[in-house]
């Protein structure tokens, strides 16, 4: 894959005028979306725990995430209530 320069972000991201980049139709949610991880797949390594989502969220096997502005969500599993 070809490094991405200022003038051609990583696929998923927004340029600096704030357009997206994500060619997929429809359009994947955008990183601060409530559905955010709905977005497509860009990179998995799942013998390492994580992804990266066509939204740049990089997404982790604790079900917690990494947005692109640097915000962390906390792992959001279910849990079982004790009986």
């Amino acid at each position: 894959m070809p490094p991405h320069g200022p003038e051609d972000p990583a696929p998923g991201h927004t340029t600096s005028e704030g357009r997206s980049t994500c060619h997929h139709r429809p359009p994947c949610p955008t990183a601060d979306s409530p559905d955010r991880g709905a977005a497509r797949s860009q990179v998995l390594f799942p013998e390492q725990g994580w992804g990266r989502l066509c939204n740049g969220v990089t997404i982790f096997d604790d079900t917690g995430e990494l947005l692109p502005d640097g915000k962390i969500v906390r792992p959001h599993r279910p849990t079982e209530d004790a009986a």
